[in-house]
């Protein structure tokens, strides 16, 4: 789904692939500065913030323990060695 300013410029899409969903939105140019995660009721989870099509800030607004998966258990124990 696609929204255009009232110059015809593209302002944001809107994409669903499978269960994510993604809402881009677009300066006078054409280059990506936000971009929004959409959770299963619409809300937004997570934002991208872009400058000059660089990443400067990703914002996490929904924790869950799905957020902690990706991020390896680390042992008290100090490791043995050889």
């Amino acid at each position: 789904f696609a929204t255009y300013d009232a110059l015809g410029n593209l302002a944001r899409m809107d994409t669903v692939e499978g269960d994510a969903r993604t809402r881009r939105h677009f300066d006078a140019s054409g280059t990506a500065t936000r971009e929004d995660q959409l959770g299963a009721k619409g809300a937004v989870v997570a934002s991208a913030f872009y400058d000059n099509g660089r990443l400067v800030r990703r914002e996490l607004y929904e924790v869950d323990e799905s957020a902690f998966t990706r991020v390896p258990l680390v042992s008290a124990r100090t490791p043995e060695t050889k």
